[in-house]
């Protein structure tokens, strides 16, 4: 009788070698290295696109807290907000008017460390010694008859970090309960200088705080709500686009709701 177990054993198929693989070939490794190359084309520009939009998002936060800090520790000194003290030091308690916030703006600033004032003078002088003129976002000159900024009544201040502050009128009327308008460029001569992507615009109020700008009036000061906040936040205006601030800080698209300001509307 035959043995089952060594015609089993006969018949197997001989062991493979584990230890064997077969390497790719030059033709291969360089369809490889291409295909990454592509991938690496397509997604690269969007990654840095994101990061820069991140890092805007993070110099807007801390600005928006500077000024607001700036503010509180200015009414805890002084002992009276900013606001006041416009109308204090500014206006005299009694003016009319287009008055320009030089003494606010001296005061406000020593809460600021390591600032240079780089020019005394108003926007249409002051411009040419900071260097550039911020545009609209669609990257357009500020066209109005006028070029009006939003913020074009004091010196320009410039930190060492590079950012940027400017005030507008002082507060003649306390029937307005906010002013004088801030705008601040969070991030310097860097760029890219554009209204709602790193130029914003905020306003103090009666109570002490800094609030985006939302008023009616691009020029002057006003606390009557704009009814469509989107009229001075879009990519189309040739004007200077002073509400971006509001959409920003909520990170809501002016365009859709349901989008973000940072990722979507900005990129």
């Amino acid at each position: 009788m035959k043995n089952v177990y060594s015609r089993s054993f006969e018949s197997a198929p001989p062991p493979r070698n584990i230890g064997y693989s077969r390497a790719f070939t030059l033709a291969e490794n360089l369809i490889t290295l291409g295909i990454i190359g592509i991938i690496a084309a397509m997604t690269l520009p969007t990654l840095i696109s994101n990061h820069r939009t991140k890092v805007l998002q993070s110099q807007f936060k801390k600005a928006y807290s500077d000024l607001n800090n700036a503010a509180k520790l200015f009414e805890i000194q002084e002992e009276m907000t900013v606001y006041d003290y416009s109308y204090a030091y500014d206006c005299k308690y009694k003016c009319t008017g287009n008055i320009k916030p030089t003494q606010t703006f001296e005061k406000f600033l020593s809460y600021f460390s390591n600032k240079t004032v780089i020019s005394e003078k108003t926007y249409n002088q002051g411009w040419k010694e900071l260097g550039y003129e911020p545009t609209n976002l669609n990257s357009g000159t500020i066209l109005d008859g006028k070029t009006t900024h939003p913020c074009d009544e004091s010196g320009i201040m410039l930190e060492t970090s590079g950012r940027v502050i400017l005030f507008d009128n002082a507060v003649t009327d306390l029937n307005i309960k906010t002013g004088p308008k801030v705008c601040i460029d969070i991030n310097g001569r860097k760029g890219p200088n554009k209204y709602g992507y790193d130029w914003f615009v905020f306003t103090f109020t009666s109570q002490g705080n800094v609030i985006p700008y939302t008023g009616s009036s691009l020029s002057g000061n006003s606390d009557i709500e704009l009814p469509d906040k989107t009229e001075y936040c879009n990519k189309t205006s040739t004007l200077a686009q002073y509400t971006c601030s509001y959409f920003a800080l909520l990170d809501i698209s002016p365009d859709n709701t349901h989008n973000r300001y940072w990722g979507d509307f900005i990129k």
